[in-house]
């Protein structure tokens, strides 16, 4: 209950507001992080590198691309019908 007074006071003195943005997310944290907290890096190419709260080091600036089959598509996969592209290997199920 304290909280939520704290919070709607700074809303009312216009200390804090709600936009739609990007924000950082640690993966290790699981939690928003500021942008002071944050390294930049600038990536020319496919890069692999260590990230906290993962085993093997992730692939950065690279793109995969996988086809799904469609609902009664028959057999055969008819190239164009639909296809994603994401910055994380995921493999359809």
């Amino acid at each position: 209950m304290a909280l939520t007074e704290a919070f709607v006071r700074l809303y009312d003195a216009g200390l804090v507001y709600r936009k739609e943005a990007l924000v950082n997310w640690c993966c290790s944290l699981q939690s928003a992080i500021l942008d002071i907290e944050v390294d930049h890096l600038h990536l020319t190419g496919p890069t692999e590198l260590a990230v906290p709260g993962y085993s093997k080091p992730v692939s950065f600036r690279k793109m995969w691309d996988f086809p799904y089959r469609l609902a009664d598509s028959g057999p055969h996969l008819v190239v164009g019908e639909l296809t994603t592209c994401t910055s994380q290997q995921q493999l359809p199920c």
